[in-house]
């Protein structure tokens, strides 16, 4: 069920950087509501239990070595500047492709409330003895 969405996904995304119903196109907004949507799910997944360091640790683990999760955020972030204009120039049509784009996050948002929470245990540190300072 999960190739699914992710199929439909990516058939929303892709309709929303190549047609063009105003003058701009949703190509940016688009890339910016997957980002949202990405950083969504992981942490409704991480936060379940509460909001802990390892969650941040977490978060830029997953960011340098998921490089899926890594390209959808990069294309996030470029171009994010040209979103006010897209925006502005929006069209009912380009309204429609954006609304099922973010509703096919849906079923991953509501799996990762169901699922237990995440947990991360901490690396065990063995302290190294110290040696007492010499008295004079």
């Amino acid at each position: 069920m999960q190739s699914f969405w992710k199929k439909l996904r990516e058939m929303f995304l892709n309709t929303a950087k190549t047609v063009v119903v105003g003058t701009m196109g949703i190509k940016e907004f688009a890339e910016m509501l997957c980002g949202v949507m990405a950083v969504s799910v992981f942490l409704v997944k991480r936060f379940k239990d509460g909001v802990q360091l390892a969650d941040f640790t977490a978060f830029w683990t997953k960011l340098t070595q998921d490089a899926e999760f890594k390209q959808v955020i990069k294309d996030a972030y470029e171009g994010y500047a040209q979103i006010p204009a897209e925006v502005k120039d929006i069209k009912a049509e380009e309204i429609a492709v954006l609304t099922g784009l973010a509703g096919t996050y849906v079923p991953e948002i509501i799996e990762a409330f169901k699922a237990e929470p995440e947990v991360v245990s901490a690396p065990e540190v063995t302290p190294e003895p110290v040696e007492p300072p010499e008295v004079q």
